[in-house]
């Protein structure tokens, strides 16, 4: 069966993504916030294409969907796309993504990869 939600290319590398500073070492994951780096002026934010994100290593934000059968400890994994422009043809989590740049809401980013990697 066909997933009617399924991507025709395994990514765009035109897709734009902010870019934030690496963490400190004292950066908690659960209580700090991602630092943006400053663009061309004081109040915007750095926003790069994909490729060069990439290619230059920097902090970007994805989501990562883990969907977990608790009572027989089984993790759904799929294997990537052999299109894909990082381990491609490698096992991977159950659904995962970049954050789009005009996306703030990384959930809905999280429902989306569901929907075109699984169908779910």
């Amino acid at each position: 069966m066909e997933n009617p939600h399924a991507l025709a290319h395994a990514q765009v590398s035109s897709e734009m993504f902010d870019i934030f500073e690496a963490p400190s070492a004292s950066f908690d994951v659960y209580a700090s916030t991602p630092v943006p780096r400053v663009g061309t002026t004081a109040r915007e934010g750095m926003v790069k294409a994909r490729g060069d994100v990439h290619r230059d290593g920097d902090w970007h934000r994805s989501t990562h969907v883990w969907i977990v059968d608790c009572e027989s400890a089984r993790v759904v994994v799929q294997r990537r796309s052999l299109g894909k422009d990082t381990f491609p043809g490698m096992w991977d989590i159950s659904a995962a993504g970049h954050v789009n740049a005009s996306e703030r809401d990384s959930r809905i980013t999280a429902v989306s990869e569901l929907a075109e990697e699984l169908g779910v």
